[in-house]
């Protein structure tokens, strides 16, 4: 959480994106010091974003300023299908490692990827039939697919690019990727 008074590093970054976004009007505004100023760049984007307006940088919007950083993703994409029935949709945050490498898939194979479930609370987790200890429940995890590419030729890249995580393939239906240890399936 990052509020009025705050100083230090993640406040300078926060100001940095607030002036790339146009929240902040120049570099003078970047101090290292959450005062008035942030606060009302903070309270503007939260309105902007539809957001709880309390001038906080908490969970949820952190969660949306990250967001800001990979442009073909947004974190509705990632909510937990559950539709609120168990969980806010968020149960977590996310693992900004697996965005980063979803956008560099994204770049790769230069059309839109579709996240077929990303978060996941417990509950729903069992009921879709994830394993019990599924990336999907700590937010390092999505299954993608991409109209235009198959599903093996996506792994493919998947495999190239993801590293350091794991890429399995489901049937010809969807890819999975984490960002947990390295393997395939």
């Amino acid at each position: 959480m990052i509020k009025i008074g705050d100083r230090g590093v993640e406040v300078k970054k926060l100001q940095n994106m607030m002036v790339r976004q146009g929240y902040l009007k120049d570099e003078e505004d970047i101090d290292s010091i959450f005062g008035p100023k942030t606060k009302k760049a903070v309270t503007e984007f939260q309105k902007d974003y539809g957001l709880k307006i309390d001038g906080i940088v908490g969970a949820e919007t952190s969660r949306e300023i990250m967001f800001l950083k990979y442009p073909n993703f947004s974190s509705k994409e990632f909510r937990c299908k559950c539709n609120g029935k168990y969980c806010n949709g968020f149960p977590r945050q996310i693992d900004e490692d697996l965005i980063a490498v979803l956008q560099r898939i994204r770049n790769k194979i230069g059309m839109p990827i579709v996240i077929s479930s990303g978060l996941r609370c417990p509950r729903h987790n069992n009921l879709s039939g994830g394993v019990r200890d599924s990336l999907h429940l700590r937010g390092k995890a999505a299954d993608i697919k991409a109209k235009g590419i198959s599903v093996r030729d996506l792994g493919k890249v998947v495999v190239e690019t993801n590293t350091h995580g794991g890429c399995g393939i489901s049937y010809e239906s969807f890819v999975h990727l984490d960002t947990g240890a390295k393997r395939m399936w």
